[in-house]
């Protein structure tokens, strides 16, 4: 099977609780763990859904990952990693992550735009455009609580006065910011958001690794090799996490990517 150019390719870990992963450990932890995560698509035999220029492609058998328990009983949570500009690829990767936990409402949703601009500030304007999105999930009750993740102090406040239904969740990378910023820790309490911290990776999936899951689908016959003018572009990556609420643990997480392809002459 070859792809198009202007096609996709969306890879799904499954849960990769329940995957043998050799996971590193140290610093490089965080930055292999998407990687190590898709890569296990190609563990064992591959499913494929093509659905018109889509080709999804799961490395087990889709399932109710949410099993026999009650959905009050669970937390969902969903982080998008934004590459893309577009807001139909924030909507798809939102119902994506809805389709990937058997479920039909999240209870948070967090987006950080931290890579898809390569180092460059992320302007008011991209964030608002995105905001509106995850405005009418709320809305249409798809999504609970909305947030952000890895903005600066000020958009963010100027995103909090403007938005009509307000972030309830900001997150930090102590990676990257020592302390947190006392003014960013001022307005979080008093508006009642919840200021979290956390060691995600700044790029979720690097150009080189992104190669290299390409690589892994041609190695296994799923498609056929590709010209050196043909680039592959990430559009997002998805991590979900359900918790049992009941038992404080993580049941399930899992990844998935949506990659296009691009050709030049």
């Amino acid at each position: 099977m070859d792809t198009a150019c202007g096609q996709s390719i969306i890879l799904s870990s499954g849960n990769i609780l329940t995957k043998s992963i050799a996971w590193k450990n140290g610093s490089d932890a965080a930055n292999e763990e998407v990687y190590e995560s898709l890569k296990s698509c190609f563990d064992g035999p591959s499913k494929i859904i093509q659905t018109g220029d889509v080709y999804e492609v799961f490395g087990d058998d889709i399932k109710n990952v949410n099993g026999d328990s009650e959905r009050q009983d669970l937390k969902i949570s969903l982080k998008i990693f934004l590459y893309s500009p577009e807001k139909g690829d924030l909507a798809s990767s939102i119902e994506k992550g809805l389709r990937l936990t058997s479920s039909e409402t999240l209870d948070t949703l967090v987006v950080t735009f931290s890579g898809h601009m390569e180092g460059i500030p992320i302007s008011l304007d991209i964030v608002k455009s995105a905001w509106l999105i995850l405005e009418d999930m709320v809305r249409n009750g798809k999504v609970k609580v909305i947030g952000l993740s890895d903005v600066d102090t000020q958009l963010f406040i100027q995103l909090h006065d403007w938005a009509q239904i307000k972030p309830g969740i900001i997150q930090i990378n102590l990676a990257s910011c020592c302390v947190v910023p006392p003014e960013l820790a001022d307005f979080c309490k008093k508006e009642g958001i919840q200021l979290l911290t956390h060691s995600d990776p700044i790029n979720a999936l690097s150009q080189e690794k992104i190669n290299m899951l390409i690589e892994a689908l041609a190695s296994h016959d799923t498609f056929k090799s590709e010209s050196s003018s043909v680039h592959w572009d990430l559009k997002w990556v998805v991590r979900y996490q359900v918790h049992l609420k009941s038992r404080g643990v993580v049941a399930t997480k899992g990844y998935s990517a949506a990659i296009n392809k691009q050709c030049f002459k």
